[in-house]
């Protein structure tokens, strides 16, 4: 659930249940996507999370891909784990867990943000073996929460999970340390100590001198959890590192409800925080906010306060032919290039003297036929056109303003979208027909995209700051992002639907009713007539398809607060495809209202995504306190 639809209509929803109910759907949810043949890169797709490795924090004995964490208390029956390790975390953690269960209920306040557990929630050891994974995931480690009674106990907790589990984190300050090393193997041992407690520097010192490997200072262990637990646990935190020393590892836990309260959490400490609630509250998607605000203070300082990160140096510029960014805007300009001939050909004969040769007949023997064939033909080109003109100018932007300063999303978006597109071009060989316009603009652009594809990213050098606190502006934006994803998903629709019409039926009736005819009466006129609309119809369903992928993609990936340039190239690169079509429906007098009905409808889309996220995209960056 991507903040984009969780914060805007699905939170609503399960806040309606009880915390039970609305929880329990919410991962039963996340967890049968991410269990579907390939499910967990369809999270990874509209997710786009995988942490920067410049972000992987590294301790004596322990690494973790960024210092960014889940913490326990919301995934208690191991519904969602595939899922949650594919959220940007760095570790995921799960439990309590012990050898018999207990359940308790679970109260929501929407008002003050917390969650609170009546009692003590535990889940059986033989239910975790059955429900966490045997694989492991090098990105999101998985941290068992254990607590036993007596040492035998810890020995078979220990014991069972050893092959399910990346480390543990033991509860209680009588915990076995020594006996449960050699049990352990090469699984590093935390010590939970909770914040509250007045000793916890105290008791972090024993542990790590009787053999646990780090801490987990955790401000929740009374099973409440919520914002106002963040000052006490950063009271704590700072208290424990300055006993403890910069070497030490310390995992913090309780009230990370924003990127800023991570950041404030690790400058009090840590080095890593973990998140809870705040997943519950602030949205899915607080962990990749977390990690873009801990990218772009890296970036931007090349210092940071947390002594386990340290900035890695930038590889040496390349030269530009070298450069993915190159090849791709080289690509955009010929697809816009191209867009313009089409334009102009569409404009002029509309029916090139290759089109005539193929079809056996002139364009005043079609006229004669029925003025509408050409008026219908010319409907589909000037089209086709429109699309290669926005795919073209989104190509070039993402090149210039994204893949050139280094951001991989606008790199995959770029490849993703012209690779969909090139491959789509070679359908037109399906309909026995090799136009050479045609076949010419698929080489250029085949030759473009072989080289953006063979060529390399220079890592980036600047990231955007995300919103550190929840503002008004963007959770509006969040509903201006839903409006651009659903746009650029209704082209992908729109696409496949109009290529599987060109390929079977060729025309909807509303075709038909323009021209005044039938498929048969065309087809008595000349044989090959209905391949070449044929072949027009497809070319435009798959450039609809690789348009579909670059604004869909766009919004998924890109959408980041203070990127004007991002905002104007979703507004733009739209124009030129929205005036073909609106024009070329007029000229022709092709106005069918059901018709041009998706038209309409996308271009609202458009127009109410961009009111609602310029606020966002317009801001510009605060200092962290």
């Amino acid at each position: 659930m991507p903040d984009w639809f969780y914060r805007t209509l699905s939170q609503k929803v399960l806040f309606a249940l009880l915390p039970a109910t609305g929880r329990d759907l919410a991962l039963r949810l996340m967890g049968g996507v991410a269990r579907l043949p390939g499910g967990v890169y369809i999270i990874d797709v509209l997710g786009h999370m995988i942490p920067d490795a410049r972000l992987t924090v590294r301790k004596p004995g322990l690494s973790f891909a960024t210092p960014v964490g889940i913490g326990y208390g919301l995934d208690m029956r191991l519904a969602a784990t595939r899922a949650l390790r594919r959220f940007g975390a760095g570790v995921l953690e799960v439990g309590p867990i012990g050898l018999l269960p207990s359940e308790t209920r679970i109260e929501r306040d929407t008002v003050s943000h917390t969650l609170r557990w009546q009692g003590r929630h535990q889940l059986a050891l033989l239910d975790a073996v059955a429900r966490l994974p045997r694989q492991r995931d090098p990105r999101t480690q998985v941290m068992a929460r254990i607590a036993a009674q007596n040492p035998t106990d810890w020995v078979t907790l220990i014991d069972g999970l050893r092959d399910r589990a990346d480390l543990f984190a033991c509860e209680g300050n009588h915990v076995p340390w020594a006996m449960l090393k050699p049990h352990a193997g090469e699984r590093p041992l935390l010590a939970v100590i909770d914040a509250t407690d007045k000793r916890a520097a105290a008791l972090a010192s024993a542990a790590l001198a009787a053999g646990a490997d780090g801490v987990l200072l955790s401000a929740t262990c009374g099973g409440c959890f919520g914002p106002q637990l963040l000052p006490g646990l950063h009271a704590a935190l700072r208290s424990v590192r300055a006993v403890l020393g910069p070497d030490a590892c310390v995992l913090a836990a309780g009230g990370v409800h924003d990127p800023q309260d991570v950041l404030d959490t690790l400058d009090a400490g840590a080095d890593v925080a973990m998140v809870d609630s705040g997943l519950v509250f602030s949205g899915p998607g607080l962990i990749k906010r977390s990690d873009d605000a801990l990218m772009h203070r890296l970036l931007a300082s090349q210092v940071v306060d947390v002594p386990s990160m340290r900035p890695v140096e930038a590889e040496p510029k390349r030269d530009w032919l070298q450069c993915s960014w190159f090849w791709q805007l080289l690509l955009g300009m010929a697809m816009f290039l191209g867009g313009l001939m089409a334009t102009a050909i569409a404009l002029g004969p509309v029916l090139l003297p290759y089109d005539e040769a193929f079809v056996g007949l002139s364009i005043a023997q079609i006229h004669a036929f029925n003025p509408h064939l050409l008026d219908f033909m010319t409907h589909d080109r000037i089209t086709l056109a429109g699309v290669m003109l926005t795919v073209g100018f989104g190509y070039a932007m993402l090149a210039w303003h994204g893949a050139r300063k280094g951001w991989h999303w606008a790199e995959g978006v770029g490849l993703l979208s012209a690779g969909t597109g090139v491959l789509a071009f070679f359908s037109f060989l399906g309909f026995g027909y090799l136009e050479p316009f045609h076949a010419f603009v698929t080489g250029v652009l085949t030759q473009f995209w072989i080289a953006a594809f063979r060529s390399r990213l220079d890592p980036p050098t600047h990231m955007p700051q995300p919103a550190l606190r929840e503002t008004p502006a963007w959770r509006r934006a969040l509903w201006g992002q839903l409006c651009w994803v659903l746009f650029g998903f209704g082209l992908l629709l729109a696409g496949a639907a109009i290529t599987l019409i060109g390929i079977n039926g060729v025309f909807v009736p509303s075709d038909l009713a323009f021209m005044g005819s039938t498929t048969a009466k065309i087809d008595v006129l000349s044989p090959r007539l209905l391949p070449l609309i044929a072949h027009d119809r497809a070319t435009v369903g798959n450039m609809l398809i690789a348009s579909g992928l670059l604004y869909l993609c766009s919004a998924l990936w890109a959408f980041r607060r203070g990127e004007r340039w991002f905002w104007w190239m979703l507004l733009l690169s739209t124009l030129p495809a929205f005036a073909c079509v609106i024009w070329v429906h007029l000229h022709v007098g092709y106005i069918d209202a059901l018709h041009l009905a998706p038209v309409w409808g996308a271009i609202a889309l458009v127009a109410l995504g961009a009111a609602l996220s310029h606020e966002f995209c317009f801001e510009r960056e605060t200092t962290s306190t």
